[in-house]
């Protein structure tokens, strides 16, 4: 964690309040599947989340963030009303989107052992309190 924590512009912890595709071409029939009957295709997606803790970077109360979840590296599918830990770097210039999820695992399930580690590693940062 601490190398994705190292790279990562935003580290931070929110709830999906919203989604949607972001490239059409990306379906079922392609190179995407379902793990599950239950679970949504995978696939790019935008989402919007509402941000609940901070542990790197500067970000209001909500945030537009970009990932490939779940289709490229088995990443996470992003369920609206979930909550993630996201790891995540400046969108390009011209985007809609603030955010994209840093690589493979940009986007996890909040955990007591993750949180006590992003807690540590905020403290070591550079110009933390």
């Amino acid at each position: 964690m601490e190398d994705m924590f190292g790279f990562s512009t935003y580290v931070f912890q929110g709830t999906v309040v919203d989604r949607e595709p972001q490239d059409a071409r990306h379906s079922q029939e392609s190179l995407c599947r379902r793990r599950t009957v239950e679970e949504p295709d995978c696939g790019p997606k935008i989402a919007i989340l509402k941000i609940s803790r901070v542990w790197k970077g500067s970000l209001g109360a909500q945030t537009e963030m970009f990932s490939v979840d779940a289709c490229y590296c088995n990443g996470e599918y992003l369920m609206k009303g979930k909550e993630y830990i996201v790891f995540g770097v400046d969108a390009p210039r011209g985007e809609r989107y603030q955010i994209v999820a840093s690589g493979c695992h940009g986007a996890r399930e909040p955990n007591a052992s993750a949180i006590s580690e992003l807690d540590a590693l905020s403290k070591e940062e550079p110009g933390s309190k």
